[in-house]
């Protein structure tokens, strides 16, 4: 088949050529898997755009011989807008779980050096055995947090907290 210019041609020929191809396609694939469905934006008769579902299913009679298609477009433009804002939510729990973790886990550090400093100066000298239990207490009692700590960044990079 000869290629033809597009040059004179209006731009609505093009564009129904090409959606023609595309109806042919989608028939095709509804006659060859008993449907086709699929997720694009569509043009309402005001001009106006919006994300569709549309389904296509063959119709057949009882000896199976094809009699044409049904259509069914779904406007899934308010579904996406909440999926959108689900995730623009969850990506700013995200976020702030991550900055709470880095904000809880400098002090905690912190305290966690200073218990280990004090007991360093402390290991050459006679410490009173409530001073040494209290050193211990202080580093048993950061450690299950800086355990929360590293679950919350796992949870919230990977999002698996095991």
């Amino acid at each position: 088949m000869p290629k033809r210019s597009s040059v004179g041609t209006s731009r609505a020929s093009i564009l129904k050529a090409a959606e023609g191809r595309h109806a042919r396609a989608c028939s095709r694939g509804a006659q060859k898997d008993g449907k086709f469905e699929a997720e694009a934006w569509r043009v309402r008769k005001d001009g106006t755009r919006f994300w569709a579902n549309a389904l296509i299913d063959p119709i057949c009679d009882e000896a199976g011989t094809l009699l044409g298609f049904t259509k069914v477009t779904r406007d899934i433009s308010e579904r996406c807008r909440v999926q959108a804002l689900e995730w623009s939510r969850l990506s700013a729990m995200g976020t702030m779980a991550l900055t709470l973790a880095h904000e809880l886990n400098q002090p905690l550090t912190a305290i966690t050096n200073f218990v280990r400093g004090g007991r360093r100066l402390l290991a050459d000298e006679t410490v009173p055995a409530e001073v040494a239990a209290a050193l211990d207490g202080a580093e048993k009692s950061a450690a299950p947090a800086h355990e929360i700590i590293r679950w919350a960044r796992d949870l919230c990079s990977t999002g698996e907290g095991d």
